[in-house]
């Protein structure tokens, strides 16, 4: 199973509470799930919102540029664990998978996520030219603490 990087679900509580899904709570790391708005307003648009903090997650994750990241494996992932996980990612993001209303809204994110998807499956699953991008990576965190 791969591993996930700390910052997917720091990123994910973010989008949570920044879209007033979840509720920051006195303490620092951790982040309640309860819904700050009515009943009503979550059963209504609550599947909305919760692709909406995804799409917003994952595109964050574009935008800071690692394809490890953006596929949710760890840097040692086998070229398997990397078809396996943009098959997900393609499939989690495709406009017949979500609702049309957050398609049009986030139009231009999906197609930037899809992109990058892409790119990162075709750059990890070939072995030369993941040499050549991981060679070109900065040292992750927990292997400069060794």
């Amino acid at each position: 199973m791969p591993q996930v990087a700390d910052e997917i679900p720091c990123g994910l509580a973010w989008a949570l509470v920044a879209l007033r899904l979840a509720a920051a709570t006195r303490a620092a790391n951790e982040v309640s799930t309860a819904p700050t708005a009515p009943p009503a307003a979550v059963d209504g648009g609550g599947e909305r919102q919760i692709d909406r903090a995804r799409i917003l997650s994952r595109y964050a994750l574009v935008q800071e540029g690692d394809y490890f990241e953006v596929l949710g494996l760890a840097r040692e992932a086998t070229a398997h664990e990397v078809r396996r996980a943009h098959q997900a990612l393609a499939r989690e993001m495709a406009p017949a998978s979500l609702d049309p209303h957050l398609v049009s809204e986030l139009g231009a994110e999906l197609g930037a996520i899809r992109a990058v998807l892409d790119e990162g499956a075709r750059v990890l699953g070939d072995a030369r030219l993941r040499q050549r991008y991981q060679a070109h990576l900065p040292v992750a965190p927990a292997a400069r603490a060794e």
